[in-house]
């Protein structure tokens, strides 16, 4: 689950200033996130329901981020 201040900056990464000041991005949706995946990004949170993460946990086995 994501802390306060996470949820705070995630929320604000709407404004371009913001993402360019902090160099982060939001993606959603299953392809987005799974292209990401094999994308040369570094992803610093992965954030998902339980069932998407059984789903998907082969793919999220080599993953840098924090799940």
């Amino acid at each position: 689950m994501p802390s306060k201040p996470q949820i705070k900056l995630i929320r604000s990464l709407h404004l371009k200033k913001v993402r360019k000041e902090y160099g982060l991005f939001v993606a959603e949706g299953s392809t987005n996130v799974l292209d990401l995946l094999t994308s040369p990004f570094n992803l610093q949170w992965l954030f998902g329901r339980d069932a998407w993460i059984e789903r998907f946990a082969d793919r999220l086995e080599g993953v840098n981020a924090q799940v």
